[in-house]
């Protein structure tokens, strides 16, 4: 706040906002509306109503995403690119419209 912040995005120090609820919570408390604390990683429209009524939050960070396949023309199995990175190297994240719109309806 002292640094004249507006918000801060935040999964509450954990790998998902749903996860990190209790300190997303404590934040928003904290701030007391001087700043706006947005919640981010891991929102789902199945998800976000809860983690909006129990942290008091009023703005989230949401990707929309779903995998694809790639478009790649030629795969060859033996050499990986990304070593033990998650998810194919043959699929690609892209949001997508249907699951944004879907958060409207929660």
């Amino acid at each position: 706040i002292q640094l004249g912040v507006d918000r801060v995005l935040t999964s509450g120090q954990q790998p998902s906002a749903p996860e990190g609820m209790e300190l997303i919570a404590q934040l928003v408390r904290q701030a007391r509306g001087k700043i706006s604390i947005l919640a981010g990683g891991g929102i789902r429209p199945h998800n976000i109503k809860q983690l909006v009524e129990q942290t008091g939050v009023t703005e989230c960070h949401v990707s929309g995403r779903k995998r694809v396949e790639s478009k790649m023309q030629f795969i060859n199995n033996r050499v990986q690119m990304g070593g033990s990175l998650p998810g194919s190297e043959y699929e690609n994240l892209v949001t997508d419209a249907d699951i944004i719109r879907s958060f409207s309806d929660v």
